[in-house]
């Protein structure tokens, strides 16, 4: 049983991303940026590697935002959970100076 719980959970999760990826054009880029975190911060403990994944892809958003408070705060959620899912220090200070 845990393993079929551990495939739903799989599969919502990834279900969700595909939803965001197929919702991006319709959604503004800092909704977008909201939504990755969102599902890389859901993923977290199932699934570290996609969680990555999706919090560096919000960080290429958060890259083309202008200087200011709310870049900021994303960077810092970026890193945040980059750091939560074992992620190296420099590993997230190289992608955060990409």
């Amino acid at each position: 049983m845990g393993s079929e719980s551990t495939n739903g959970e799989g599969l919502l999760v990834e279900s969700a991303f595909q939803n965001s990826n197929s919702l991006a054009p319709q959604l503004s880029p800092t909704d977008r940026i909201e939504l990755l975190l969102r599902i890389a911060d859901a993923a977290r403990a199932m699934h570290p590697e996609a969680a990555k994944q999706w919090a560096i892809e919000a960080l290429q958003g958060v890259k083309e935002m202008r200087s200011g408070k709310r870049k900021v705060q994303y960077e810092t959620q970026v890193i945040s959970e980059l750091g939560s899912v074992g992620s190296d220090p420099a590993f997230c200070v190289n992608e955060l100076s990409r």
